[in-house]
């Protein structure tokens, strides 16, 4: 992150302020005006004032480049397209869990186990244990349902060919949450808000996701097992204020199970748990660290009081 001393946002402040109040007029008379033994003297002393002010507006168009290139410098180090210099001061993080949190993924998740199993030579888990272990990395999760014996590897990469597969059957491809979509886009439009996203998912796992309900370009840091640990391992979070260049205590985690509640408390971060995914409300109160949303618009309530 760029450093920028007191004086110097001070003196950054005041160039935005006087931005392109700069004025160039003449101080030149017309010539029926000049008249009289103090003609020359008078031309002289506007001329010295043309030449002040051309000086002043020589040194503010200098001023205006440094700025300009302090902007740009802060910009490209916070990986940032579109914010105001202001904005890179004041910036908070609002981090989503995706499955059980922004979208449902029930059925796709329970019949990718379920397949994978039978290919395996497996029985399958029942449906309350598969999801009991959701926002684990896969490999954790199936060796949690499998046993540690069982052909994880395998059955990891079954996984990864299944699924984009079942997205394809409108049977089980996942949907948003009712009220998903309109908060995303409702917080990413506010100034000095970022979003991002901690999921147990591959990056490829995900990005199909994101873009099929167009929510690509809503989100600035997208955190996945293939780039950090499994929840409730707190590398995620790290990752994620770490690209936008925020502290800890601007940042809130939102999620549906005690892996998120527990990342986030690991990471020093605030958290809210929503009641509808795969964990229970008294599962999420259990952890002792967290808010509770029972619905999206709870969720919206909780999330602006805690900008304020």
């Amino acid at each position: 992150m760029v450093a920028f001393s007191a004086r110097r946002i001070d003196a950054i402040g005041d160039c935005l302020n006087r931005r392109g109040n700069t004025t160039h007029r003449s101080h030149f008379s017309s010539p029926d005006t000049i008249s009289g033994g103090n003609t020359q003297r008078q031309v002289a002393v506007r001329v010295e004032k043309s030449r002040k002010t051309s000086f002043r507006g020589l040194r503010l168009s200098i001023r205006k480049q440094c700025l300009k290139t302090i902007y740009d410098c802060a910009i490209r180090t916070c990986s940032l397209e579109s914010r105001s210099l202001w904005d890179l001061f004041q910036m908070k993080m609002i981090i989503f869990d995706v499955d059980g949190t922004l979208c449902d993924s029930r059925s796709l998740i329970l019949e990718a186990q379920r397949r994978v199993f039978i290919l395996n030579g497996l029985t399958p888990p029942p449906g309350d244990s598969g999801l009991a272990v959701i926002g684990l990395s896969l490999k954790l999760v199936l060796a949690e349902l499998a046993g540690p014996d069982a052909p994880l590897d395998q059955m990891v990469s079954d996984y990864h060919a299944l699924v984009p597969r079942l997205r394809e059957d409108a049977r089980f491809a996942e949907t948003p949450f009712a009220g998903a979509d309109a908060l995303l886009r409702e917080l990413s439009a506010k100034p000095g808000i970022a979003l991002g996203i901690a999921t147990g998912h591959r990056l490829e796992g995900v990005q199909p996701l994101i873009d099929r309900f167009g929510w690509r370009s809503l989100f600035s840091t997208v955190q996945t097992s293939c780039n950090a640990p499994s929840k409730p391992h707190p590398g995620m979070i790290f990752q994620a204020i770490h690209d936008v260049g925020i502290a800890p205590k601007d940042a809130i985690l939102v999620g549906d199970t005690t892996f998120d509640m527990e990342m986030a408390a690991t990471a020093g971060i605030q958290a809210i748990g929503v009641t509808w995914g795969y964990h229970s409300e008294e599962r999420l109160r259990s952890t002792g660290s967290c808010l509770i949303a029972c619905d999206m618009t709870e969720l919206r309530e909780l999330v602006l009081e805690w900008l304020q």
